[in-house]
């Protein structure tokens, strides 16, 4: 039997002819298997090219914004915060404070860190996305993974954003997310609808008004799938481009033209800026409604928003993002340990000393505590584990003052009760003396000066210091009885290649000698008296004796040094550094004067332990960005700054919304019957369709009722 392949075409509806990819013809015996491949294949390129029509404008900015610290103002165009303002504690900034005078702030495309990217799928779509672990991980600085510097997308991470936006997609389809549910009115066409669908969509996913060009590339590949598949998969590829959307992935610090090569950023960045950095995720309704009115623009709002959001209660994700990356405190759950000679530290006590860091720290924060209180407080969070294992339990018994586990804090839910205990007095040194901190900062059977010492310089110095030569040898000799952890280590760092450092180093570690490899209190190591008289050595100042961690920790809470490392702490999270960290905390005199202008800032804020946040909010939503300007940036000024209304941008969009379009649901029951007739004389063709959720294929039988063989 033959028949003709024309005839042939005219009987199957194709559902993936693509107008970039030419006609792509589902054929009978592979149609399940190949529709996906086929659908995959001409949907990516259609996403690909909505996406790829603003890639290049993020490629052009992040090429012009390079330093400007040469150019010929950049020193002496300050933002000075209006003379008046005040803080809510009272404190009013001194007029004339130039934020600016060290060097001009950069204008920028930033990437959403990992974080900020899960946390705005939760907060956007309301599930519970667990994809952090798929994505690649990004490069550190200083001990923080969100330095807009280092967070660029390789090929492998674009592939991991593809699978999320894909897995999301089908999840929010599958449960009927108010995201996929489009609301038509009687009197608008189905073009309308799914347009204003596209508007109203696309604003929450770019975090500020899409336009409708912007629009236009969405509508069309809505058109795209619709043309030969149902209404609801076409929803799904739209939430798909949009969830690989530069405008979703990155967020813009490009600013609006204030005057020649300065930009002050428009109030959607403010908005932006400020929520990714106070709550590590998209501005909620509250504060995109005053981006909308403009009225973050002005300083009595932007001072307001600022204290509201560090009031709600998605300001803890910011805190314990900070707080894990500034302390390491996110190892606690990996570090290994001998299970023979630290048997005690179970799963869960891993858990409670997280939960114990992060609750002490809260419990400053929210008490306007001053950064000396870190090493000062000598009471914390215990649940009744963790009494027993301070040999706190008396004093936990006694505690009034309770609080339930915050489900923020770990992943688990824990229901143990905590309570604000006075810690023995082998505990004087708040922080310090954290079982959280003693076992990260240890060796898997055994205490380490160096981890220790490391710790203190590196992150509450800021005194990095450089990695060992090439080629030594940095591994210890076996550890015996015949000698204590002090001694081993001072034997080992007597190479006089190895002492420049580890004078630095391990003389601080030293001070921690008297608790073990998972934080517990010891007088004995090996059956030698502990000795933890340490030392901190600088190479500007002359040596300060240290008897224990007390004495350490009581220096650190005088020391103008640590004080202004913290601040600098907050600047690393909040911004990055754009220069490589220098060995033993040398500072360009540009890095220097803005640590120095932001620690004075946060001075007059108040000095407490969130008044850096509160200051880097206030200066980077204000600061003049430099940098040139060409079409680009006309092109972002007018997707930014105008404020129009979903039937003004949809009356400017170059598609005929009033036609009336045939698309179906995917509810739609199959169909069936006499599909096609007189294919040739006496032949019938009937056609039968099963529909899934990403597709359909037709089956079609061929029927010759008469008694003759046609050929």
């Amino acid at each position: 039997m033959k028949i003709q392949s024309n005839h042939y075409l005219k009987g199957l509806k194709s559902f993936y002819i693509h107008l970039l990819l030419g006609c792509i013809v589902c054929t009978l015996l592979a149609c399940e298997e190949s529709q996906k491949t086929i659908y995959r294949s001409q949907t990516d390129t259609m996403v690909n090219d909505v996406n790829d029509t603003t890639q290049d404008m993020f490629s052009a900015t992040m090429m012009s914004s390079t330093d400007q610290s040469n150019h010929p103002n950049a020193h002496d165009q300050g933002v000075t915060i209006e003379s008046g303002m005040t803080i809510e504690s009272g404190m009013t900034i001194e007029s004339g404070m130039n934020m600016d005078s060290c060097s001009p702030s950069e204008r920028q495309v930033r990437r959403l860190s990992h974080r900020e990217y899960t946390n705005t799928l939760q907060d956007l779509l309301q599930v519970d996305v667990n994809e952090v672990a798929s994505l690649v991980a990004d490069e550190k600085r200083g001990g923080f993974d969100q330095d807009p510097h280092l967070l660029e997308v390789s090929t492998l991470l674009a592939e991991n954003y593809q699978a999320v936006a894909e897995s999301i997609a089908d999840l929010v389809v599958q449960n009927q997310h108010p995201f996929t549910q489009v609301a038509c009115t009687e009197d608008e066409t189905h073009n309308e609808c799914i347009y204003r669908w596209i508007l109203t969509t696309g604003d929450q996913f770019f975090r500020r008004p899409i336009t409708a060009s912007e629009a236009d590339l969405y509508f069309t590949l809505y058109q795209t799938i619709t043309a030969d598949d149902c209404s609801e998969l076409g929803i799904k590829w739209v939430l798909i481009a949009l969830l690989q959307s530069p405008h979703f992935l990155y967020r813009t610090e490009l600013g609006t033209e204030k005057n020649s090569s300065q930009f002050t950023l428009n109030a959607y960045e403010r908005a932006n800026l400020l929520s990714y950095l106070l709550w590590q995720s998209m501005p909620d309704p509250i504060l995109f409604a005053k981006a909308q009115d403009q009225s973050l623009l002005q300083t009595e709002t932007l001072q307001a928003e600022i204290q509201r959001m560090m009031q709600d209660p998605k300001h803890q994700r910011t805190i314990h993002s900070f707080l894990d990356q500034w302390l390491g405190l996110q190892q606690i759950i990996e570090v290994t340990r001998d299970p023979i000679i630290y048997a005690a530290l179970y799963f869960e006590l891993r858990e409670m000393m997280l939960n114990e860091t992060r609750l002490f720290f809260n419990q400053l924060w929210n008490t306007d505590s001053d950064f000396a209180s870190l090493f000062t407080t000598h009471t914390s969070w215990l649940n009744q584990a963790l009494a027993d294992y301070y040999d706190a339990r008396s004093n936990w018994d006694q505690a009034q003052e309770t609080q339930e586990l915050n489900t923020l804090l770990t992943d688990q839910q824990l229901t143990d009760q905590y309570k604000w205990t006075t810690l023995p007095n082998n505990r004087m040194g708040g922080l310090l003396t954290h079982g959280s901190l003693l076992t990260i900062y240890a060796h898997a059977d055994s205490s380490s000066p160096i981890h220790r010492g490391l710790f203190v310089r590196d992150r509450l110095l800021c005194e990095t210091l450089p990695p060992p030569p090439e080629n030594l040898d940095i591994e210890l000799p076996p550890h015996t009885d015949e000698q204590d952890t002090r001694t081993l280590f001072e034997e080992h760092s007597s190479d006089p290649v190895c002492q420049g450092c580890h004078q630095l180093i391990d003389p601080l570690g030293f001070t921690f000698e008297a608790y073990d490899g998972i934080g517990r209190w010891r007088e004995e190591d090996h059956g030698f008296l502990i000795n933890d008289e340490g030392a901190l050595i600088s190479q500007d100042a002359s040596p300060v004796t240290l008897n224990g961690v007390e004495d350490l920790a009581q220096h650190l809470a005088n020391s103008q040094t640590a004080k202004r490392c913290y601040v600098r702490q907050w600047m690393r999270f909040a911004q990055g550094e754009k220069e490589e960290i220098q060995a033993f905390g040398q500072e360009s005199d540009e890095m220097r004067c803005q640590i120095d202008t932001m620690t004075q800032f946060s001075e007059n804020l108040g000095g407490t332990l969130s008044s850096p946040l509160e200051a880097l909010a206030l200066q980077l939503a204000t600061r003049i960005r430099m940098g040139g300007d060409d079409d680009m940036n006309a092109d972002h000024d007018d997707a930014s700054r105008q404020v129009l209304s979903v039937a003004d941008r949809m009356a400017q969009s170059q598609n005929d919304l009033q036609q009336v379009s045939d698309v179906v649901s995917c509810q739609t029951q199959p169909t069936s019957g006499d599909f096609y007739q007189d294919l040739t004389v006496g032949l019938t063709l009937n056609m039968n369709e099963d529909r899934w959720e990403t597709g359909a294929c037709q089956y079609f039988t061929l029927h010759n009722p008469t008694a003759d063989t046609i050929e």
